[in-house]
């Protein structure tokens, strides 16, 4: 919903108060997970859960790459994912969350938040981790 909302207030005529009326409904821009190719100021699109952490994580590598090819002045960036506790059920949110502490990617940016739900019901069916611990560990 933060994506949707975003593109309201700074003025993206596409989603307008009838599209974020309308999230997470059959049919409407405002989908839930949002895909590139509906409208602009959408960059990404990460399909299934976890997948936008291996995204974020892929282009935090690239910024590091860059910045050693090029120098940290020409390039100075963050990458940013927002992470919902149905993500980190995932595996593939591990594994790209484990590389990214492994390879010190210090601007990988991602706020967490955890409303207790997952795809199928109550994330307490499925996960129990504690997410802070587990990124603690990854570094």
């Amino acid at each position: 919903m933060l994506i949707y909302a975003v593109l309201h207030l700074t003025g993206y005529s596409r989603f307008g108060t009838e599209s974020l009326n309308s999230f997470r409904k059959r049919g409407s821009l405002a989908a839930g997970h949002p895909e590139a190719e509906q409208a602009h100021g959408i960059e990404a699109t990460t399909g299934p859960p976890g997948q936008g952490i291996a995204n974020a994580a892929g282009m935090a590598l690239a910024e590091r790459i860059l910045a050693t090819r090029f120098g940290e002045i020409q390039v100075d960036r963050n990458a940013y994912v927002v992470c919902g506790g149905g993500c980190l059920t995932e595996g593939v949110s591990r594994e790209a969350a484990s590389i990214a502490g492994r390879s010190g990617l210090s601007r990988l940016i991602t706020p967490y938040e955890d409303n207790g739900i997952a795809i199928d019901g109550p994330a307490s069916l499925s996960f129990s981790d504690n997410a802070t611990l587990r990124f603690e560990a990854y570094g």
